[in-house]
């Protein structure tokens, strides 16, 4: 469960960098 929210955190950070 953490690493799906890790992973979900990372994502949404890559996202707003592209952004």
């Amino acid at each position: 469960m953490s690493m799906i929210m890790l992973f979900s955190a990372l994502q949404d950070s890559v996202i707003c960098h592209f952004l």
